[in-house]
């Protein structure tokens, strides 16, 4: 199962999903920070997919992730182990993030994030596993790092 969780341009995200295999929820706290949306969507694969045994969280502003990355951290995670993506920031420090696997045994935590917060914290723990992602340090919130994503691939 896919869910979309949608907050800013909700209206516009759903127009452009027509057609997906997606179920899409919205999260009215959006505008509080990613942890909320996380929550959302984990209550909502709780919900409706009872069989899960795993949630694989990612950000759709992250150009680097490829299909092959997300095949690789669920590959990885064998459905039950945590799994984060590895990436290294500008000034050299390694970041654990997302996309992230996260199991089933995770899911009260994450359903209780709000704010800023998301599910950092869960992936600093030693035995999070992870899965190298060149490149993840773009994230593409403002017009600027679009601009600094673009200079750094050509």
């Amino acid at each position: 199962m896919v869910v979309v969780v949608l907050g800013a341009e909700a209206a516009r995200v759903r127009d452009a999903l027509v057609g997906e295999t997606v179920r899409i929820v919205e999260n009215p706290a959006w505008a509080d920070g990613m942890g909320r949306s996380i929550a959302v969507g984990v209550e909502t694969v709780r919900l409706h997919g009872p069989d899960a045994r795993a949630v694989l969280i990612a950000a759709c502003d992250m150009p680097s992730v490829s299909a092959s990355h997300l095949r690789a951290l669920c590959a990885r995670a064998e459905g039950s182990r945590r799994v984060a993506s590895l990436y290294t920031r500008d000034d050299g420090v390694q970041v654990r993030g997302i996309p992230a696997v996260l199991p089933r045994e995770d899911w009260p935590r994450l359903e209780q994030l709000s704010g800023d917060q998301g599910a950092r914290p869960l992936l600093q723990h030693a035995d999070t596993l992870t899965e190298f992602l060149a490149d993840g340090v773009f994230d593409l919130d403002t017009p600027a790092d679009v601009q600094r994503w673009r200079l750094a691939m050509h």
